[in-house]
């Protein structure tokens, strides 16, 4: 037996119709009730019946709504149905039907269901609306706008329906009839934000700009002090190019609100379009320390300025200033930081723009360019503990991407640990499969480590591959034929790479020395001091290898002063450290 108090809950759910919403359709929160009468006791059309079969029937439903609040759809379905079987016109278990395949998702089971519940009390608005609703949900937008026109008609002072209406209409693709709701609604409450806000929307989406900026213009007379609809109208303007009109709406949101970060804003751009540089930056300067204005419209009102950044010397400091500021201001973004460094670092400033795009990747360390631009930054400042470290990082990360590998190798090497400088390197040509010039660097770096350890033929088959990947790197056949010079082998081979390399990048000093030394080392001193001659006119005058070479290659024709002299001239520039140098000097010819 149901005790007292569930008697009286179960009665409740009985007279509370719940609330009905079209899938996937995003509207205003409705409070709408139900009258007991026409929702569940077959209302003023119902049948005829015996006093017997009406008691039975008030039972059905009573056991029906007593299922629906335990979730148990399938006995509240029966319940309903059987109701209907004793009286065939009863719109209360109608409408719960309805109800119940509606959540179900049913809906075309839904429809019937709603429609004769509609029929039968054409004057009960919770049948109409879920009927509405129902014929929404089955694609029936046009349908449903006729129903919602017959609530408006009956219920003006509902809001709600003006909006439903109007969702109705878009969906059925009359949006001339859409705003139409909505200026009714506003006939009977006067101008709403929201309402002219959805007009706009509308009238930009059919292509109506001169409508929606009017629509923001009766916004902004309706609240002449929100300056909020001035930013709105004055947005309209830009977005349509009346740069003047923005610019005067601007203005009068300076006037109504002065420390509006939006109006700030707006003056910068007025005293720019004036040409008053620092009061434009001032400006900015004042906005940007607003914490609530938008991190976006930051970003975009500096990001004008970039274009010319590197060229324009006199805005790079306040540009500078004003990128610090908003990493300041909004810490935790990352762009912020990584705009900062990449500002710090077309200045030359080096250590704190590493120290930015370091703070940028840490706070996203999904950005792989970030990452490559620190790695590189660190090499080129020969940071190597730093570039170990974080190209160990990389490879917690992006475990599958070949440059972390690569520059853990470059750093050990860098830092004199050859040997652990291999696996690495190994590992980065292996994952590198596709991308055939970094596969060369790979191997010209895994060559160039071998010969530091003087594991001689495993750098030699290094050259080999990497040529096989880039066969006219000339980096790669320069480097490698000076190897092969230093030890006197494969001279032949030395030879044509020396020379293709000077073909590739003709005039520059490090390879025309080093086909000149290969030149040497075969014996042919005449050729050998023209190419080092080359190599000196064109920068390795001040290089303590050329000059020595020269020296060499003097000396073996048989002019032993003007050797001297080159020698003399490699040991002042390697400030008297080469003691090979000097020996040469003091004995005055080659020595061991």
């Amino acid at each position: 037996m149901l005790s007292v108090l569930c008697c009286f809950m179960v009665f409740g759910l009985l007279i509370a119709m719940p609330n009905h919403e079209v899938y996937g359709q995003k509207k205003k929160n409705k409070n709408k009730g139900s009258k007991t009468t026409n929702a569940n006791s077959g209302g003023a059309k119902a049948s005829k019946l015996s006093l017997q079969d009406d008691q039975r029937v008030q039972q059905l439903l009573f056991d029906g709504i007593l299922a629906t609040s335990k979730d148990n759809t399938e006995a509240a379905e029966a319940a309903y149905k059987q109701c209907l079987k004793i009286d065939p016109n009863n719109d209360g278990a109608m409408y719960q039907l309805a109800q119940l395949y509606f959540k179900g998702n049913e809906k075309e089971q839904a429809l019937n269901y709603a429609r004769d519940a509609a029929s039968i009390d054409p004057n009960n608005k919770w049948y109409q609306f879920l009927y509405a609703e129902v014929l929404a949900v089955n694609g029936r937008y046009d349908q449903s706008a006729k129903v919602y026109e017959q609530l408006v008609g009956k219920y003006p002072n509902n809001y709600d329906y003006y909006f439903d209406l109007s969702y109705m209409y878009l969906q059925a693709g009359n949006v001339d009839a859409a705003i139409k709701a909505y200026d009714r609604l506003e006939e009977r409450t006067g101008v709403m934000e929201e309402v002219s806000l959805r007009k706009q929307r509308l009238y930009i989406q059919t292509n109506k700009p001169d409508k929606a900026i009017a629509e923001m213009s009766k916004l902004v007379d309706s609240d002449p002090r929100n300056p909020r609809h001035y930013q709105r109208l004055a947005e309209m303007y830009e977005a349509n190019g009346n740069m003047k009109e923005a610019q005067a709406t601007y203005l009068k949101m300076v006037e109504i609100d002065p420390d509006n970060p939006y109006a700030r804003l707006a003056m910068a751009e007025y005293k720019r379009s004036q040409g008053d540089s620092d009061a434009y930056f001032k400006e900015l300067e004042a906005a940007f320390a607003i914490p609530d204005l938008p991190f976006h419209n930051k970003t975009k009102a500096i990001s004008k300025n970039l274009a010319t950044f590197e060229t324009n010397k006199e805005i790079q400091p306040k540009i500078i200033s004003l990128l610090k500021q908003l990493t300041e201001v909004h810490p935790k973004e990352a762009l912020g930081h990584s705009l900062y460094g990449n500002a710090l670092l077309a200045t030359g400033d080096q250590a704190n723009a590493l120290s930015a795009l370091k703070k940028a990747a840490d706070l996203d360390s999904d950005d792989f360019e970030l990452w490559r631009r620190i790695l590189w930054l660190q090499y080129e400042t020969s940071d190597y503990d730093g570039l170990l470290g974080t190209s160990e990082r990389m490879i917690e990360l992006y475990p599958n991407q070949p440059l972390g590998y690569y520059f853990t190798g470059i750093a050990y090497h860098e830092k004199k640990e050859h040997s652990k400088a291999v696996k690495p390197l190994k590992r980065a040509a292996m994952i590198n499969v596709s991308d055939a010039p970094f596969s060369a660097q790979i191997h010209s770096l895994l060559g160039e480590v071998y010969h530091v350890m003087k594991e001689h033929d495993k750098s030699d088959s290094s050259y080999d591959k990497a040529l096989g990947f880039d066969e006219n790197n000339a980096t790669v056949l320069n480097n490698y034929s000076y190897y092969l010079s230093l030890r006197s082998s494969n001279l032949d081979k030395a030879a044509e790479m020396a020379e293709k390399a000077n073909q590739l990048v003709p005039n520059n000093a490090s390879y025309q020395d080093t086909f000149g030394w290969v030149l040497y080392q075969k014996g042919d001193y005449a050729e050998a001091k023209e190419w080092l001659e080359k190599a000196l006119k064109n920068g390795g005058e001040n290089s303590v290898t050329v000059n020595d070479h020269y020296g060499d290659a003097l000396y073996q024709l048989n002019n032993t002063e003007a050797a001297i002299n080159a020698w003399q001239k490699a040991l002042d520039l390697s400030d008297g450290k080469k003691k090979r140098i000097s020996r040469k000097i003091a004995a005055k010819k080659i020595v061991d």
